[in-house]
């Protein structure tokens, strides 16, 4: 009985002082301030550090692609912004879990932010498979325009086309093998 108990005072919507006494959310459900707080164990900057890499867009931070995908599953949903932003209490009440959404959701449009962030992040990495892919296009094309046998295919086709093309129009030539 006690733990039905314990376990409907968690889970009960109440948002009095009891809930910040024993400091649980009272903003947001338990288990995703858990969530954010375990994410935020993971990270090796502090939670304000976050926030102002996001804020200020600092491609170059501690911010690692792994790290920003976790952030993109941990990021404010509109129904959050909507109450971390409407929240009008002292701001030294709220959990960590907390006060790190409502810093998140204070920064405008903080998803596309670190969505900006994941797209800097691999950026590099794009560079180099494109690269890649265009020196397969010029190696490509190097081997196609120094293919001999290629341009003797070629002949032999722009030949029979021209020839075929003599007909009821005069000698006419389509195209030689040096345009």
């Amino acid at each position: 009985v006690k733990s039905f108990e314990i376990k409907a005072a968690v889970t009960a919507p109440t948002k009095g002082k009891e809930q910040q006494v024993l400091g649980m959310p009272t903003l947001i459900p338990v288990p995703r301030s858990n969530n954010i707080n375990i994410m935020l164990k993971r990270f090796p900057v502090s939670a304000n550090e976050i926030v102002r890499a996001i804020a200020t867009g600092d491609p170059n931070g501690d911010l690692s692609l792994e790290r920003l995908a976790v952030l993109l599953q941990c990021e404010p949903s509109d129904e959050e912004i909507s109450i971390m932003r409407h929240f009008t209490g002292d701001t030294s009440t709220l959990t960590s879990s907390e006060r790190f959404l409502f810093d998140l959701a204070n920064i405008e449009h903080c998803a596309d932010k670190i969505t900006a962030l994941v797209y800097a992040r691999q950026f590099p990495e794009l560079i180099k498979e494109v690269y890649a892919g265009l020196s397969a296009y010029d190696k490509a094309i190097t081997q196609i325009q120094q293919s001999s046998g290629l341009h003797r295919v070629l002949d032999g086709v722009l030949r029979v086309g021209n020839f075929l093309n003599q007909g009821s129009r005069g000698a006419a030539k389509g195209i030689t093998p040096d345009s």
